[in-house]
């Protein structure tokens, strides 16, 4: 899993507003990037600033843009194990 969310600058490891850190590589471990835009849109609106807020809402998440059945269920299943594995790489403050 690479850090392609990492954003360096007077933020430090923050995302860009309205962006939340490994929310890239998050998806893509899931087979979910082509739901990013949605996806940020509706952290935006939820104020969800991490993967463990996405992954502790993915009933909510999954409905609000629309995922399929499977997708759902891949998102529930195996998302934790993903948030996991991604924020263990989050380079420290």
């Amino acid at each position: 899993v690479t850090q392609r969310g990492y954003q360096a600058g007077s933020q430090g490891p923050a995302e860009k507003k309205g962006r939340i850190w490994g929310l890239q590589d998050f998806l893509s471990e899931l087979g979910l990037s082509e739901y990013e835009e949605e996806v940020v849109k509706w952290a935006s609106d939820m104020s969800a600033i991490s993967l463990e807020e996405l992954v502790e809402n993915a009933q909510d998440l999954s409905e609000a843009i629309g995922l399929k059945p499977l997708e759902r269920k891949r998102l529930e299943r195996h998302g934790p194990q993903a948030m996991r594995q991604i924020v263990a790489q989050r380079p420290q403050r």
